[in-house]
């Protein structure tokens, strides 16, 4: 994989886009199409970005998907759907889950 694609790939994991993401730390959005075309980031940003996104920087580099931080898709759909809940359903939600750890569900 390239490190777009890994890039790219890390961001849709995480939520977000390369471009906002990009301006959320201050980074010219120009970038994206630099590193579209074959152009690898600074060992500098690759720690910012790597910060930014929560990874390893060799999570950029990885073949098949890889990641160091090994999150499934369905810890995606989690954690999208929570987000979406509000305060009172957050909460019930959270309340079912901690019966289900204690063994009580």
């Amino acid at each position: 994989m390239t490190f777009w694609e890994n890039f790219s790939h890390i961001c849709d994991i995480r939520g977000t886009k390369p471009t906002p993401l990009l301006k959320a730390i201050g980074v010219a959005p120009n970038k994206v199409t630099a590193w579209k075309n074959g152009s690898l980031p600074k060992e500098e940003m690759l720690k910012r970005l790597a910060e930014a996104l929560d990874c390893s920087v060799i999570d950029f580099f990885m073949d098949d998907y890889d990641y160091t931080f090994k999150i499934d898709d369905n810890i995606v759909m989690l954690e999208r759907g929570y987000k979406g809940l509000s305060e009172s359903q957050k909460h019930r939600l959270l309340a079912y889950y901690y019966s289900l750890i204690e063994g009580k569900e």
